[in-house]
């Protein structure tokens, strides 16, 4: 895959000149570097184990600790053996934990299918905001790099093939399938 990526690169002749965020990429690293340098490796391990307690778990969804996400894992695992024994204990207040959970996801993922359906439209207000203020070489840039994009997808798919076929699986049937 590298030498495929390598060789339509070369074909394309693309370079990386244009990229002009990569200075403030390294600032924000060097931001968070500081943050949290010391935070951790300077714990012992009585003190790491603490620190995976949560002690706000709202605070800890936010990121706010440097083992916000183990903390927040711990919590979740707490909430669901806490409403496994609500369920086991008494089993009608568990069952309208587990319904309001339940409601809770519907809930959920109908406003994540509502960002997935208004994400074209977002792509297509940065997209024209990024042709609005490009020129047109960059904009023909741009379309050289979706057009070599496709042909290493393509040249990939048809490495696949050949893997299988001398594997002894059809590639057709292998790729009806999929």
């Amino acid at each position: 895959a590298a030498l495929v990526g390598v060789l339509v690169t070369n074909l394309f002749g693309l370079t990386a000149e244009g990229l002009v965020q990569g200075g403030a990429e390294t600032a924000r690293l060097n931001a968070i570097e500081s943050n949290y340098v010391g935070k951790v490796s300077d714990l012992s391990v009585p003190q790491l184990v603490l620190s995976f307690i949560p002690k706000n778990p709202f605070a800890d969804l936010t990121g706010a600790n440097p083992t916000s996400i183990i903390s927040v894992v711990i919590f979740a695992a707490f909430l669901g053996v806490a409403a496994l024994k609500l369920l086991k204990d008494d089993a009608p207040k568990g069952e309208r934990v587990l319904a309001a959970i339940d409601t809770l996801q519907s809930w959920v993922m109908k406003l994540v299918r509502l960002v997935m359906q208004l994400t074209p439209y977002g792509v297509l207000a940065l997209m024209t905001k990024v042709v609005a203020g490009s020129n047109l070489q960059d904009i023909i840039k741009l379309g050289s790099f979706v057009v070599a994009s496709y042909l290493g997808l393509l040249i990939m798919f048809a490495v696949h093939g050949i893997l299988l076929g001398i594997n002894g699986v059809s590639p057709l049937k292998y790729f009806r399938k999929v």
